[in-house]
């Protein structure tokens, strides 16, 4: 598509679909958090992605993202909290600044609230 063109065109008829791109923005939501807890890849797909977070967000709002509970190891199904968007940026920002106990321990917290 992009030696003659319309790459970007079909980029954008895909994305018209709400639930392509949120799928889309998930992923890449965890994509960038594992770049940033220095993991060389993710061991999920966006249907895994997506799967994880249907069993907390039932009406697919799209207000929630996967954050790993241990940042030192790859983020999977195992090794995964749904949180909300809000809930996400307070991590980022604990884990940001080194404060690693913190981040785990409301990661975790958060875990044992939606599994139950």
């Amino acid at each position: 598509m992009n030696t003659f063109g319309g790459g970007k065109e079909t980029s954008k008829k895909r994305m018209s679909d709400p639930n392509t791109k949120r799928r889309t923005w998930q992923w890449k939501m965890c994509y960038n958090d594992a770049k940033t807890f220095k993991q060389p890849k993710i061991s999920m797909s966006q249907n895994e992605i997506e799967l994880e977070i249907s069993k907390v967000d039932k009406n697919a709002t799209g207000n929630y993202l996967v954050l790993p509970i241990d940042i030192n190891s790859l983020i999977r199904p195992l090794n995964l909290a749904v949180v909300e968007v809000q809930q996400r940026t307070k991590l980022m920002k604990l884990a940001t600044k080194g404060d690693l106990l913190e981040y785990t321990r409301m990661v975790t917290e958060i875990h044992m609230t939606n599994t139950q």
